[in-house]
């Protein structure tokens, strides 16, 4: 995929792991960065440095991305539509039924439209359809993601074309890394008690052992700061609270 490559490519150019992976402590499964983890294997890494959390924790919560273009062409919507198999015009209200219902599993919002298909014709293949949209639009426009808490505003945005697809179930996103199953980048969005930031762990110390001891004598000493949601850190603004280590 585009993304992991460049993921690949920044990472072995800066020489650094720049924040914790994030890792369910029970199952051990990667939460929130398995591109990263992937992208440490391609370089030939054993390690990761890693931030366990208790993840059944009602206070860490799972919610989603969507995709979204603004003033997409005409010839994109249409390509769009067509490819995906949302061909059913029903109202944005009803295609968030639908969403939670069970009764669709995509929908594309348009100009207070929304552009469905049963699952008659497609079931279960929201993660598909993702990766459909991500291959299509990647070489036409520039895809905007979207979380949770920022969509019903940007639905009523009159210049947006968005993807949506159910909510995943934390059940749901343990058995898919199980599975070893890769979701699209900006699938899912964990909202933790406390994020990790910014641990800037040299990669060459991530070869032949474990970094634990390596990880201490490097953090120790550094600066923390924590700062409160909406937290602006290296130009992405997080919707959890970040402890950042400089």
């Amino acid at each position: 995929a585009p993304f992991l490559a460049k993921l690949v490519l920044r990472i072995r150019n800066e020489g650094l792991q720049r924040d914790p992976i994030i890792v369910a402590m029970d199952d051990m499964v990667v939460l929130d960065g398995m591109h990263r983890l992937e992208a440490l294997k391609r370089l030939g890494l054993t390690h990761a440095v890693c931030s366990l959390v208790e993840y059944m924790r009602e206070e860490v919560r799972l919610l989603r991305w969507s995709r979204s273009v603004r003033n997409p062409t005409d010839a994109l919507a249409s390509r769009l539509k067509t490819d995906l198999g949302l061909r059913r015009t029903v109202s944005v209200e009803d295609a968030l039924k639908m969403l939670q219902s069970g009764k669709t599993d995509s929908t594309l919002v348009q100009k207070s439209a929304a552009f469905v298909r049963d699952l008659a014709v497609a079931r279960g293949s929201a993660v598909e359809t993702v990766k459909r949209f991500d291959a299509i639009v990647e070489d036409e426009a520039e895809t905007e993601f979207v979380d949770e808490l920022s969509l019903q505003r940007v639905l009523k945005e009159s210049d947006r074309l968005v993807l949506l697809t159910p909510k995943l179930d934390k059940r749901r996103v343990i058995g898919a890394a199980k599975k070893g199953e890769l979701f699209p980048h900006k699938t899912t969005m964990h909202l933790l008690d406390v994020r990790p930031m910014g641990v800037n762990f040299p990669i060459t110390r991530l070869v032949e052992h474990p970094p634990s001891s390596d990880l201490e004598s490097i953090l120790e000493g550094r600066e923390k700061k924590i700062i409160e949601p909406p937290a602006n850190h290296m130009g992405r603004v997080y919707a959890d609270k970040l402890l950042v280590l400089s």
